[in-house]
């Protein structure tokens, strides 16, 4: 059993890549590997050895630690960010009960196929539509229930 099934390196290189707008196939020539090995990587399909590690962490000029850390959904959120073109987002960070049920959204998420990422995302833009779910306050909801109303 290798490293890369406890951690799961390729979702690290993969968010290093998209987030730098660089496709697998430069990743492979700046590594000097080929495109194929490159991706199987990034899929965890294949575990990268030491040297291309150091050598991926050099590329992006940052520590092998950083690449050897355990994976987070942080990561996951990352990539699902970085594949629908909101590279610039901020991270939110949510404590309790709210952290866990935004690690599922996120496991969740990074489970659909494009297309039902997109519905994922159409049914969330729909509840922050409904007053009920966006968490305003009463005088809140009043005042938007006010201004929302038609008068004839």
């Amino acid at each position: 059993m290798g490293v890369n099934e406890y951690i799961q390196i390729g979702s690290r290189i993969k968010s290093l890549r998209i987030n730098k707008g660089y496709t697998q196939a430069y990743m492979a020539k700046q590594l000097n590997i080929p495109r194929s090995s490159y991706a199987n990587y990034e899929n965890n399909r294949r575990e990268p050895s030491m040297e291309i590690i150091r050598n991926i962490a050099k590329f992006f000029d940052i520590p092998i630690s950083s690449l050897l850390e355990g994976p987070s959904s942080m990561t996951n959120l990352q990539i699902c960010l970085a594949e629908s073109g909101t590279k610039n987002l901020p991270i939110p960070k949510f404590e309790g009960k709210d952290q866990i049920k935004f690690n599922q959204l996120v496991s969740y998420f990074a489970k659909l196929t494009p297309a039902g990422k997109d519905k994922l995302v159409s049914y969330a833009k729909d509840l922050t539509l409904i007053p009920n779910y966006i968490g305003l306050s009463k005088k809140e909801l009043d005042l938007y229930a006010d201004s929302t109303s038609t008068t004839d």
